[in-house]
């Protein structure tokens, strides 16, 4: 069974509680148009913990988690382009196992 990610753009939503850091809600949600407007709210696709003082930390890693379908379509991309390429040294094949690793991640096959 093959499960598709929700397609991009995914976004941060910040709920800060000024006075009280342990009640700020960082979460990466579903940007699109559909998501946005639902009367129920934007779907959640993760929500980001963390604790005052590394409110930023987590702000940071929400960042990175909202990066990921773009950062994927970013190296299949590249990928392709290389093997239809044949743009292949030492160098580069280390660099391509390393994308086709983290790929492979992102799409539950590693």
């Amino acid at each position: 069974m093959k499960a598709n990610h929700t397609k991009a753009p995914w976004l941060v939503q910040i709920d800060e509680d000024r006075n009280d850091s342990r009640f700020t809600t960082i979460k990466v949600i579903d940007g699109s148009r559909d998501s946005l407007t639902h009367p129920q709210g934007a779907l959640t696709l993760a929500n980001v913990q963390t604790f005052a003082p590394h409110i930023k930390e987590g702000i940071a890693n929400a960042h990175l988690i909202a990066s990921a379908p773009d950062l994927l379509d970013a190296l299949d991309l590249l990928l392709n382009k290389i093997n239809a390429h044949g743009l292949e040294n030492n160098h580069m094949i280390i660099a391509i196992e390393k994308a086709e690793m983290a790929i492979a991640k992102a799409k539950g096959k590693a």
